[in-house]
């Protein structure tokens, strides 16, 4: 019996990893592509400043770009902030009901049923 659930306790870290590896990567992944896009923003900016005058698609497509990054960024923040808040409320209520069998058994005790 203990066997079983420390194999299923360690299957749960192993695929928490897994997919904790993932996000870590994706995270990866949207920092360096927003770092390029602000380095190609920069670029182009200073090219229309200096008058070499990149085309009004090539502006268009880099905001597309960088906008869609951006926001794939805050979804991932988002998602990320979403499960910490999931695990921290069942925390709490996982607590609120150890408190209360914890008070059950001290009533029990005190009324010696």
């Amino acid at each position: 019996m203990v066997l079983g659930s420390l194999i299923e306790l360690w299957f749960k870290m192993v695929q928490k990893k897994k997919t904790d590896e993932k996000r870590t990567l994706l995270n990866w992944i949207l920092n360096v592509l927003l770092i390029l896009l602000l380095i190609i923003g920069a670029y182009l900016l200073i090219a229309r400043i200096l008058g070499h005058s990149p085309t009004d698609f090539q502006l268009i497509l880099w905001v597309v770009g960088f906008f869609g990054t951006a926001m794939l960024k805050i979804f991932s923040l988002i998602y990320n902030l979403n499960r910490e808040m999931g695990e921290i409320k069942m925390n709490i209520k996982n607590s609120f009901n150890k408190i209360k069998t914890d008070v059950k058994d001290i009533k029990t005790v005190v009324s010696g049923k």
